[in-house]
């Protein structure tokens, strides 16, 4: 009898840790919700930690996706500035740790040429999140785009990994939404082993507000790997 009690009680105490640890995260991604949930998409009612980076984010994509713009919007209170206008594309890979209140990420930025995606086995290692840019205005390249998201996916080195699909250049003349994106990806297969979620971001040269940044933010806060 009193083994079975003891039993009992342990049984109680592990489903309560893990219940308590499910909780928690859970609690900690609802804040982080609470907080952004006013769509700040320049980030600028954050505040700078003094933590160490906490995630490893590899954006990638075709070239001409828009990675780097999209990039360059994850800084604080740069609204007018020229943060948006850079034009050409990455050769190689620029690295930056992006400091926004309680998230600090590093986050890596390949270049998305023929000659640069060779290299993309390089960088998938110890990934948290990949962000993949898909130019929602030009639906000729999606089957590339398609192809070489299907042979990142394919590696086990990203087994687990969960992918945001970030289909870019809204703000463009009738561009694909995030829905049409997400199914000309044609990714069900992968959803078993990753989690795959799409937003659509808008992010004009000059004139209009930016759209998409503040909720990439989030997912990319709140996305956590599966189990292999």
């Amino acid at each position: 009898m009193a083994t079975e009690l003891k039993e009992t009680v342990s049984k109680t105490t592990i489903c309560f840790i893990a219940g308590f640890a499910t909780a928690a995260a859970a609690y900690g991604c609802y804040k982080l919700y609470k907080h952004l949930a006013s769509e700040d998409e320049y980030f600028e009612n954050v505040h700078h930690s003094k933590d160490p980076p906490n995630k490893r984010i590899l954006v990638l994509g075709l070239d001409g996706a828009g990675k780097t713009r999209f990039v360059n919007c994850f800084r604080r209170g740069r609204r007018y500035s020229d943060v948006n206008l850079c034009m050409e594309p990455t050769v190689g890979f620029n690295v930056r740790t992006i400091n926004l209140g309680t998230a600090i990420f590093d986050i890596w930025d390949v270049g998305g040429s023929e000659s640069c995606r060779k290299y993309w086995k390089e960088f998938i290692r110890d990934i948290d999140v990949i962000v993949w840019t898909v130019d929602a205005s030009n639906p000729v390249r999606l089957p590339e785009s398609r192809q070489n998201l299907h042979i990142l996916l394919e590696d086990r080195k990203t087994r687990g990994v969960p992918v945001l699909i970030v289909a870019t250049k809204q703000d463009t003349t009738n561009p694909m939404t995030p829905e049409e994106i997400l199914e000309e990806m044609r990714i069900e297969r992968f959803r078993s082993t990753h989690e795959i979620e799409a937003i659509g971001t808008r992010i004009p040269l000059w004139h209009g507000e930016r759209k998409g940044i503040n909720a990439a933010f989030r997912h990319i806060s709140c996305m956590r790997p599966k189990a292999n």
